[in-house]
């Protein structure tokens, strides 16, 4: 719900910002299109594809990592069940947060429809309006049942505005644009969102029934087997490590933090700092030579197809540690989370998980 108020917000600024106009309330065409047919169709591509990508992130993910979100929100994701799960879910909310988008980018413009006077024209020092007419052409096609909702030579000509003449168009021709992007934004943004959120919502569904089923079998005690389907074999757990050792910080780790960790397990003779966004460099990996190797993970995030990149790059046998803390200070790891990252190292080879038996 926070996220959908978000973006219906945004939506609502990110439109008034567009259609500020200049001092005669001028409003781009151009800029108009690009908000209200482009970004929404590279948008909405760009979800899809992150979500048929095995190791890619939704928009929802990468917003909910932004660092002034609660931490407890990120813990929480893990209730959902398996990272399928989260995938599902953080697919569903951007489809959300995207229709949202929408619907404040579109109630901000009919508000400034009812309450100013809004004359649309366009600028372009390599276009001209024959040459511009098929492109609005094409993309007005769907709706070609709405006669007054489509472009002309003629409107194009009187909309263009040239910075060094001066405007002899009327209000009432210029504010004709304002069915074309109506239009626009209905077809490019509002109706195939709303189609994908209901395909979303169904597939989120779908993947938490799945996970719901070994529920009902349970043992005899009447407890239930597990909270994340048990698939795959499970990495051992070690309490102690090797020295000396390298960090390989994937989780970004606070420096207060890491000079705690250090003060547990010993010192580190190595530190390399990697994200998702970076590479080890072949520098990096050389100097790992001899040293046992742990890798430092966020404990609440879902292992990442880049995370076993990165991983099966460095000298085997390693160690993969969870870590969990809220703001200077250490928390411990729960069973879900590490169930999750023992079946992720039981699908590598010759990594374990480390859990070091003095920390939270």
């Amino acid at each position: 719900m926070v996220l959908a108020v978000a973006g219906l917000l945004a939506g609502i600024v990110i439109t008034l910002t567009f259609l500020s106009g200049d001092a005669q309330g001028r409003v781009n065409l151009l800029y108009l299109l690009f908000l209200f047919a482009f970004l929404p169709v590279v948008g909405l591509v760009l979800s899809i594809f992150l979500l048929l990508r095995p190791s890619g992130k939704s928009l929802a993910a990468w917003i909910l990592d932004i660092p002034f979100w609660p931490q407890h929100w990120h813990r929480e994701m893990l209730n959902l069940g398996g990272s399928d799960i989260r995938r599902a879910w953080f697919f569903y909310q951007t489809q959300l947060i995207a229709l949202c988008l929408g619907a404040g980018g579109l109630l901000a413009f009919l508000v400034l429809l009812l309450g100013s006077d809004v004359s649309f024209v366009w600028r372009s020092t390599l276009l001209q309006a024959p040459d511009l007419l098929p492109v609005l052409t094409v993309l007005s096609m769907p709706w070609q049942f709405w006669s007054d909702a489509q472009p002309s030579l003629e409107l194009l000509q009187l909309s263009q505005d040239f910075r060094l003449e001066v405007q002899q168009n009327t209000a009432i021709e210029l504010g004709q644009w304002w069915k074309y992007a109506f239009a626009a934004q209905c077809t490019y943004n509002l109706i195939p969102r709303c189609i994908v959120l209901i395909i979303a919502r169904a597939y989120y569904r779908r993947k938490t029934a799945l996970t719901e089923l070994p529920a009902a079998g349970e043992s005899e005690s009447g407890n239930l087997q597990n909270v994340v389907p048990q698939l795959g074999e499970l990495a051992p757990v070690l309490t102690e490590v090797a020295v000396p050792f390298a960090f390989i910080d994937w989780a970004i780790l606070p420096d207060s933090c890491l000079t705690s960790l250090e003060q547990t397990l010993g010192k580190a003779k190595v530190v390399v700092r990697v994200d998702p966004l970076t590479e080890l460099t072949a520098t990096e990996i050389s100097g790992l030579a001899g040293l046992s190797t742990i890798v430092l993970v966020k404990s609440w995030e879902p292992p990442m197809g880049e995370l076993r990149d990165t991983i099966e790059k460095l000298p085997a046998p390693g160690l993969v540690l969870p870590l969990d803390w809220e703001g200077d200070r250490m928390q411990s790891v729960s069973d879900t989370q590490l169930l999750e990252w023992r079946r992720f190292c039981g699908t590598l080879d010759n990594w374990s998980v480390l859990l070091p038996s003095k920390l939270p």
